[in-house]
């Protein structure tokens, strides 16, 4: 690990600015993952696709962002986490500014790979430095930083960019997102200069051998049970907030593209409620039954979502899709059983295959929801009948969730140091 600075090892106040930091370009990343929704029907015009096709441009960033998740732990172990999101960060803008001008599809998803590919070191590396930098007893507030940094993106990634897209196109909009990443890249290198030694040679501490990753995570079942459970989860909701959630408020209740936006926002706002008020109580005895209770309502609300289609706009539509982001807040339970379970000497290589998993459930879940709208026409006269069918595959793949997640427990084999 590259020891920090007396700078920033000593003065709390600094190490929490430097983790805002280091955090920001995990906002950006969100904002790319669930953007597409919000521009889904420009794509739809502008280069002649298929709703499956639309699926594999969303999911292309799911495939990338999922294959360097390994990559990006290992080399958090031997170089340093930093310096892993600096070159993260500088080559999200290279992939922004690609996807901002691209003239096909194909090409699009080519640069849609690569912003997934970049954004894939912008979480991992982050809790890996948490780890390293942060008491056991604040790894819980800090990870609820994390998400809730990472959600104002998303939030940008909706309602602001609904409007923002009445004055810009979305290559403009795009291109100006790749400006505001390349600053922050610069934001980083400076805090990064900060913080280093002042000797010209960067002090590394060996990483000692341990167990082989892959073997650790098959021999622990709560590992296991956990890649399922949000595997499945993460993959069921990222395909209504990174996809169909702007286009199913416009086809089934008539909302315009900047309203709908605007409602997919309440969203990230309830996670980033749901961090505030449960960031505390994940890490006590509670933990647990917070943890399922989330897996839970999550799937009575796409149950209810399914059944109420042809119910006018009430109430309860705005409530479910807050509490759909509300209840993403328990999953900073699974970074605590995480933490009491992984062996110090391979944390970061186990992080980034733990992290793999949820974007293999979206990689699946987008294309495949994709083929039921193309079956039963949505947007058409079968709107109604698509979207039940969605919202009804989507609880019953909760219901797996929720098993997985029952099976999850700690563990203290090691913890996290």
């Amino acid at each position: 690990m590259i020891v920090l600075s007396q700078v920033m090892t000593n003065t709390k106040v600094y190490r929490w600015f430097f983790l805002v930091a280091i955090s920001l370009p995990y906002s950006i990343a969100m904002f790319h993952r669930v953007g597409i929704s919000t521009i889904a029907s420009n794509l739809l015009l502008e280069f002649n696709i298929s709703y499956v096709l639309l699926g594999l441009l969303g999911s292309a960033y799911f495939y990338s962002y999922a294959f360097f998740q390994p990559l990006a732990g290992l080399l958090s172990d031997r170089g340093g986490p930093i310096k892993v999101i600096l070159a993260c960060t500088l080559l999200l803008t290279v992939g922004a500014l690609g996807f901002a001008f691209s003239p096909f599809i194909s090409i699009a998803i080519i640069f849609r790979i690569i912003i997934g590919l970049s954004a894939g070191g912008t979480f991992v590396p982050v809790i890996y430095f948490v780890s390293q930098n942060f008491e056991s007893h604040q790894r819980a507030k800090a990870v609820s930083l994390i998400m809730i940094l990472g959600n104002l993106g998303a939030l940008a990634a909706a309602g602001p960019l609904s409007l923002v897209l009445k004055i810009f196109n979305w290559r403009e909009a795009t291109a100006l997102i790749a400006l505001i990443t390349f600053v922050l890249a610069l934001v980083i290198l400076i805090f990064f200069l900060r913080s280093r030694p002042r000797s010209s040679q960067t002090v590394v501490t060996p990483t000692p051998a341990g167990p082989g990753a892959f073997r650790f995570i098959l021999k622990n079942k709560s590992l296991c049970y956990s890649l399922v459970a949000i595997g499945v989860y993460y993959g069921a909701l990222m395909s209504f907030q990174g996809l169909w959630g702007v286009p199913f408020l416009m086809d089934v209740y008539q909302f315009s593209k900047s309203s709908a936006a605007m409602i997919i926002m309440l969203m990230p706002i309830g996670l980033v409620s749901g961090s505030l008020v449960l960031a505390q109580p994940l890490d006590t005895r509670f933990g647990r039954s917070i943890w399922i209770a989330g897996l839970t309502l999550t799937c009575i609300i796409f149950l209810l979502l399914g059944c109420s289609l042809s119910a006018p706009v009430s109430l309860f539509l705005y409530v479910s899709i807050f509490l759909l982001g509300f209840c993403n807040a328990v999953v900073p339970y699974l970074f605590r059983v995480y933490s009491e379970i992984l062996p110090p000497a391979i944390a970061g290589k186990i992080l980034g295959l733990l992290n793999v998993f949820p974007f293999i459930g979206v990689i699946v879940f987008q294309p495949l929801t994709g083929m039921i709208f193309d079956i039963y026409e949505a947007g058409a006269s079968h709107t109604n009948v698509s979207y039940r069918i969605y919202f009804l595959f989507l609880a019953a793949a909760m219901v797996l969730s929720i098993l997985a997640g029952i099976r999850v427990k700690l563990q203290k084999t090691g913890a996290v140091s």
